[in-house]
């Protein structure tokens, strides 16, 4: 009996490509943090990351925008819609992560 020598890569792609699709399909499948973690239910100084917005930092640490943008030495007509990783010629996301650390006593 003879094999096709292409049956093996073949099967190989199909197998991976099924997988990914079976993880996508029952919601294993996450190429982002953003899930991981909620503002709702409040964060550590771990927990923030560059795509959360000022509003979101916020909200985490129940610290107002005001007082979190002196406490960053972020200007004030920045937006608190603006993503943290938008800040990083100002302030980069791991101070801002000691900067709450030392402010919240995480």
């Amino acid at each position: 009996m003879r094999i096709h020598k292409l049956l093996l890569p073949v099967l190989v792609i199909a197998l991976l490509l099924g997988t990914i699709a079976f993880a996508r399909a029952t919601g294993y499948w996450q190429t982002t943090g953003r899930r991981a973690v909620s503002v709702q239910q409040g964060i550590s100084s771990t927990d923030i990351k560059g795509w959360m917005t000022l509003r979101d930092l916020s909200q985490g640490t129940e610290i107002p925008v005001e007082e979190l943008l002196v406490l960053l030495g972020i200007p004030a007509d920045v937006a608190e819609t603006t993503p943290l990783k938008d800040l990083e010629h100002v302030i980069s996301v791991g101070q801002v992560r000691a900067i709450i650390a030392d402010y919240t006593g995480d």
